[in-house]
């Protein structure tokens, strides 16, 4: 696994078994999976999550949230392929249902097809107008190597939740590795800044000094680090540095978005 894997963060918004309203009466057997699905997906219980979906699904066939949350189970269960038939049939049944799309786009991401992830997830954001959505639309475009569009999406993500470390975070790799380092530096110096900035925002940050050849700096930040630890952290970020394509050398860092049930949540 990458030391960096997680550099690029994303909190994918979804809507929960929002089929409660939708759906006219629900018998009590289908409230209590409804329940017990969105209990467990908050938990991160994910084949457990996917099993109740199936059942759920089976008691309400043709539900389209119903089949929304279960598209998204397959996902965070890491099964792209399962989750993008599912998400066929929502598209289906709502015919441009933009949560379908992003989750189309998120599981062809998964699956390496960034170009088509590109495509879906620059349609369905705009719909959906979440911070969460526009954070991915930026990881997306920043693998490739769209940076123009990566800043604008981030931009609309920060304006939706200012206070968001992932997003500032993401937008400062997104600025290094398009080679604007000022920028790029000083966004992460103002994540570290925040009380609530976490250990790999301090990875993220070696990194990006790293990326702009301040390697003293790096090193520096990283006394107290365990010897062997610390070589290996500056001999991976050096190791992407010297990758010449802005795109392969985010691709490098491992930047697979994480999957979260509510907006905010990361791993």
């Amino acid at each position: 696994m990458y030391l960096f894997r997680h550099a690029l963060l994303v909190s994918l918004t979804l809507s929960v078994l929002s089929g409660c309203a939708s759906h006219p009466k629900l018998s009590a057997e289908e409230a209590r999976l409804t329940r017990l699905t969105e209990d467990l997906s908050r938990r991160g219980d994910t084949a457990s999550a996917v099993t109740l979906y199936e059942r759920a699904v089976v008691s309400m066939p043709g539900n389209p949230d119903m089949l929304l949350g279960l598209g998204q189970a397959y996902l965070r269960n890491g099964d792209p392929k399962a989750a993008s038939e599912t998400f066929r049939k929502v598209y289906r049944l709502r015919d441009g249902d933009p949560e379908a799309v992003l989750g189309l786009g998120y599981a062809a991401l998964l699956e390496g097809n960034t170009e088509r992830a590109y495509a879906l997830i620059s349609d369905a954001a705009p719909k959906l107008n979440t911070y969460a959505a526009f954070n991915l639309l930026g990881i997306t475009a920043t693998l490739t190597g769209n940076f123009a569009h990566a800043h604008e999406a981030f931009n609309t993500a920060e304006a939706l939740d200012k206070d968001n470390l992932e997003i500032k975070s993401n937008q400062a790799l997104a600025y290094a590795l398009d080679n604007d380092f000022p920028n790029a530096i000083q966004k992460m110096a103002n994540v570290m800044a925040s009380p609530l900035a976490e250990p790999h925002h301090a990875r993220r940050q070696v990194l990006i000094l790293v990326l702009a050849n301040e390697d003293q700096q790096a090193e520096q930040l990283l006394q107290g680090m365990p010897r062997k630890e610390r070589r290996s952290l500056l001999g991976q970020a050096r190791r992407i540095r010297d990758i010449g394509d802005p795109a392969r050398r985010a691709s490098a860092i491992g930047l697979i978005p994480t999957f979260a049930t509510r907006q905010g949540a990361h791993a």
